[in-house]
C-alpha cells in the first residue's frame, strides 16, 4: 500500500538465515526482497559476528561455505505513487564492512520504478569501515529527476555485496534505513570535544541547515554500539558530560531532532580520554651509583602531589612483588644494594587514599662493582672468559680479580 512518510526500518522483527529468492512482504509498510547470484549466497540478521549499529539486529550479507564469488542484493520496494514530484526525498543508512574486498555489486542504488535502470548512488567499498558508517541523508528526489526517473509504485533502492567468504572475512551489514520528507536533512557538524577533566567533558557541535533546537547525545566507553550507551536531550549546541570515569576513553555522537520521528542520522563517532584522577610522575632518573646504593628522582605529576611510591628489585621483577616505599622525599636514596647487580625501578603518586597514579617505568640501573681485593702479581688476561658486544658504561667485576 502507499507509504506514508518518514519511512524506517532497523530489522528488529526479522530473523533466520535466507538463500537467493527470499521476500518479506509487508515488513512495516514494505517490501523486501533477497537475490543472490549463486545458491551459497547468504542473508542474516542476527547471530555469529553480526554487530548492529542499534537494537539486536542488522541485515547481512555473505556468502557460506567461502566459494565462487557471489554477488548479493537486498532490495527495498515500496510504494511511493504520492510523492512523484516531490523535490524533497531523502535516503539515509548506517552500514559497516567485514573485510569486502573490491568488487562491482558493493554499492547502493535507487530507480523509481521496477522497470527503470538502476542509479548508483553510493560506493560502500570505497567507504568501508570496521565501525558502522552513517550515511546520508541523501537526496534521493534530486537523483531520479536528473535520470529522468520519478517516484512510482515500485520505487526501490538496492544495497549489494559482492565476495566469495563469509563473516569475518567478507560481507557487510545494513541497518537504520529511513526514508523522509525535508525536515531534519543535514546532521550536526564539527564535533569538537573540550573542558576534558577526570570525570566530564564539553562537546560541542555546529547545527545543521534546519531550524531545530533539540539534539540527543549517545555516548559510552571505547567501542559501545550506538544501540547501547547513554542518551541524553538538549536544547542548546553543547553539553558538558558529567560523571565519567577518569582516564576512560569516550566516543559520542549526536543528532538532530525536528519533530517526532523525525531526526538526522548520528554525526560522529569523535572520542576523547579523560584525566587520571591522580597524574603519573615522568623524566624518573638514577644517578650517584655505588656498589649499594643509588639515589632515584622524578618530575612530579600535574596532581603536584607530595608523596611516592617506589618499587624496586633486581631487574625483570614482577610489579606485584619486590620492595616497596612510601616517601615524601624526591631525590630518594635506595640503600642496602648488592654490587654489581641489574635493579629495575618505579615510582607513582600517591594523591589520596585508594588514589594513586599508574606506575612509571622500569628504570634499569646497575650498582658498581666493589673495589678489588689486592691483587697478586703477575696479573694477566686474555678476555678468554668474556663475550658479547657492550656499549657505553659496561662493567666488569671481579674478571680475574680485576675490575674492567
Amino acid at each position: 500500500s502507499q507509504i506514508t512518510l518518514p519511512y524506517s526500518e532497523g530489522f528488529e522483527s526479522l530473523s533466520g538465515t535466507y538463500l537467493d529468492g527470499a521476500i518479506f512482504c509487508g515488513a512495516n509498510g514494505a517490501n523486501w526482497y533477497f537475490n543472490s547470484s549463486d545458491p551459497e549466497g547468504r542473508l542474516r540478521f542476527s547471530g555469529g559476528s553480526i554487530t548492529p549499529n542499534n537494537g539486536s539486529n542488522a541485515a547481512t550479507l555473505d556468502r557460506d561455505p567461502s566459494g565462487t564469488f557471489t554477488a548479493n542484493d537486498w532490495i527495498l520496494e515500496l510504494n511511493m505513487s504520492n510523492y512523484a514530484g516531490n523535490p524533497d526525498i531523502y535516503l539515509s543508512f548506517a552500514f559497516r564492512d567485514y573485510g569486502e574486498e573490491q568488487h562491482p555489486n558493493d554499492s547502493v542504488w535507487v530507480r523509481g520504478g521496477d522497470n527503470d535502470n538502476w542509479i548508483g548512488i553510493y560506493d560502500l567499498y570505497a567507504n568501508a569501515s570496521s565501525n558502522y558508517t552513517n550515511v546520508g541523508p541523501v537526496n534521493i528526489s534530486s537523483i531520479l529527476s536528473n535520470n529522468g526517473q520519478s517516484f512510482s509504485s515500485t520505487f526501490q533502492v538496492r544495497f549489494g555485496q559482492e565476495d566469495n567468504f563469509p563473516l569475518n572475512s567478507d560481507g557487510f551489514s545494513f541497518d537504520d534505513v529511513t526514508i523522509q520528507e525535508a525536515g531534519c536533512t543535514t546532521d550536526p557538524q564539527n564535533l569538537t570535544a573540550s573542558n576534558v577533566t577526570d570525570t566530564s567533558g564539553s562537546i560541542n557541535w555546529t547545527p545543521g541547515d534546519t531550524a531545530s533546537n533539540s539534539w540527543q547525545i549517545a555516548y559510552g566507553t571505547s567501542g559501545f554500539a550506538l544501540g547501547n550507551g547513554t542518551r541524553t536531550t538538549v536544547s542548546s549546541d553543547s553539553v558538558n558530560l558529567t560523571g565519567l570515569m577518569d582516564d576512560t576513553e569516550y566516543v559520542v555522537y549526536v543528532r538532530e531532532i525536528c519533530g517526532s520521528n523525525d531526526t538526522t542520522v548520528f554525526a560522529g563517532p569523535i572520542s576523547f580520554m579523560t584525566d587520571p584522577s591522580c597524574f603519573a610522575p615522568s623524566n624518573l632518573t638514577a644517578f650517584n651509583l655505588t656498589t649499594d646504593s643509588v639515589d632515584v628522582s622524578w618530575t612530579v605529576g600535574q596532581s603536584a602531589s607530595t608523596e611516592w611510591q617506589i618499587a624496586y628489585d633486581t631487574s625483570g621483577f614482577a610489579l606485584g612483588n619486590g620492595t616497596r616505599i612510601i616517601t615524601s622525599s624526591n631525590p630518594y636514596n635506595l640503600a642496602g644494594l648488592n654490587s654489581d647487580t641489574e635493579y629495575d625501578v618505579y615510582v607513582r603518586e600517591i594523591c589520596g587514599p585508594s588514589d594513586t597514579s599508574s606506575w612509571v617505568g622500569p628504570l634499569t640501573f646497575s650498582t658498581t662493582c666493589p673495589v678489588p681485593s689486592q691483587i697478586t702479581l703477575p696479573y694477566s688476561e686474555g678476555f678468554e672468559s668474556l663475550s658479547g658486544t657492550y656499549l657505553d658504561g659496561a662493567i666488569f667485576c671481579g674478571a680475574n680479580g680485576a675490575n674492567w
